[in-house]
């Protein structure tokens, strides 16, 4: 516990006002693409959910055979499976959103411990990212063994 004690008081160290101001300025672009991110994956999930059923009418208006509700059933978990996966996506946008104004709040009023919690959120963020991209180049790599013993099988 002594020696974690003496590598912290090694590393304390404070930000010169460039430093502070390259930080205030990438938690406000920060700010601002986390809002729009939010806002739009907004959009898309009420599409999702809603737009939906608009869209299904006006693809079965165009058919020459008869209304199947194979096809409504099939059209609704692909639209409930996008809406699911953008509410994964939307759901660390809020962390992005806390971190870019609690490190605003922290700059201005030279609070170093809401700066750390700021920064926490930052690490909350990188993280959920980091294994989802994890998960998705997994099912990738899935994928393309998938289809590479599919096609070995074929001949």
């Amino acid at each position: 516990m002594e020696n974690l004690q003496n590598k912290e008081s090694i590393f304390c160290f404070s930000l010169n006002s460039t430093a502070l101001s390259y930080l205030k300025s990438s938690a406000k672009w920060e700010k601002f693409l986390a809002w729009v991110n939010i806002i739009l994956l907004f959009v898309g999930i009420m599409f999702c959910l809603f737009g939906g059923s608009f869209f299904l009418k006006g693809l079965n208006s165009g058919r020459n055979r008869p209304y199947d509700v194979y096809d409504n059933v099939v059209f609704t978990m692909i639209l409930i499976f996008y809406a699911i996966v953008l509410a994964v996506i939307l759901i660390p946008n809020f962390y992005r959103l806390i971190f870019a104004n609690k490190c605003i709040k922290a700059i201005d009023n030279a609070d170093e411990e809401l700066l750390t919690e700021s920064l926490k959120n930052l690490k909350i963020y990188s993280t959920f990212w980091g294994i989802l991209t994890i998960i998705f180049v997994a099912i990738y790599v899935l994928i393309i063994f998938s289809v590479l013993a599919v096609f070995a099988s074929i001949k």
